[in-house]
């Protein structure tokens, strides 16, 4: 028996594609399922870091900037105020939740990195 052949033939949607990676590679399965449906900031974060894991292992020191991925003050933005609604409001009692990055916004972000991510290999 033949061995099935994943590549997608020429005129293929980019969401075919990063299925087909999925079932190739789990850590991109374990994204795309924290990203389905309507994620909330515990989805989002493990997310984010499940693909800055990947990227440092699959490119190396740099491999965020290599891929395309926004400044470390962007990313640094994400994470604190993603680190702010994933744990107790007592942590952080003086901060402002409405000064952070809102979720829809947070979730696009995350969405635009994952993109970039998937297009990198």
């Amino acid at each position: 028996m033949g061995r099935i052949n994943f590549r997608p033939p020429g005129d293929v949607s980019p969401q075919a594609v990063f299925l087909l990676k999925a079932m190739k590679e789990d850590n991109v399965m374990e994204v795309l399922t924290y990203l389905r449906n309507t994620p909330d900031w515990i989805d989002l974060y493990k997310a984010f870091e499940l693909m800055r894991t990947d990227i440092s292992q699959r490119f190396g020191e740099g491999g965020e900037k290599k891929i395309g991925w926004p400044s470390d003050r962007k990313i640094r933005t994400f994470t604190s105020d993603a680190q702010f609604f994933r744990h107790s409001k007592a942590k952080w009692p003086k901060r402002d939740p409405n000064s952070s990055m809102p979720l829809p916004e947070a979730r696009s972000f995350i969405q635009e990195l994952c993109r970039k991510w998937l297009d990198a290999f």
